[in-house]
């Protein structure tokens, strides 16, 4: 990792500040969805997930976020979601500095493999990425699995609503948080 520089994890005062660099792959995510991902995330504990950061004098550059989880082959997975980096003058250092995070954690945590999920550019005009997963194939991480995700529409059992007033709607300028959907979307068989 070069010397300029630092690995860190996301402080809570820094969620707003890293907000730009999420936004630059995904223009339409909303600054509290943003926030609350950020602050959960943060929440659980460092040796399950968090989110890991590259700065320079107090501006961050790039991040990614983790979880560690048992996998059927792997027995320990360190899972890499949200790469992202912004740099106008050498984004290639900071992505091999957030690479060199991602080893250096996986060791750390004992995971026996890293499975990273890299974003789609915002539209299909924007540069592809390829310069990032380049990066990593010269790190040694190879294509292993295609991962697929399927949007689904709202239905009546999954609009937004809020646990707390009976199911009713929330009027279009409430906020439903994650927590009220997770309290929805309880699985059972």
């Amino acid at each position: 990792m070069s010397d300029l520089f630092s690995l860190l994890p996301l402080g809570p005062k820094q969620i707003d500040q890293a907000y730009p660099i999420v936004q630059s792959i995904m223009p339409d995510l909303d600054v509290n969805v943003w926030r609350e991902f950020a602050e959960q995330v943060g929440a659980r504990p460092e040796d399950q997930a968090g989110i890991i950061t590259v700065q320079n004098q107090g501006y961050i550059h790039g991040l990614f976020s983790y979880a560690v989880e048992p996998h059927l082959i792997h027995e320990r997975l360190l899972l890499i979601d949200n790469f992202f980096v912004l740099d106008l003058f050498n984004p290639g250092a900071v992505a091999n500095a957030l690479i060199d995070a991602i080893d250096g954690l996986a060791a750390r945590l004992c995971c026996r493999a890293i499975q990273t999920a890299l974003p789609k550019p915002a539209s299909e005009a924007a540069a592809p990425q390829d310069w990032v997963l380049d990066h990593f194939r010269r790190r040694g991480h190879v294509l292993e699995n295609m991962t697929l995700c399927k949007e689904l529409p709202k239905s009546a059992a999954s609009r937004n609503r809020h646990p707390g007033n009976g199911g009713a709607d929330q009027g279009s300028g409430s906020v439903v948080t994650m927590a009220h959907r997770r309290e929805r979307c309880r699985f059972s068989l």
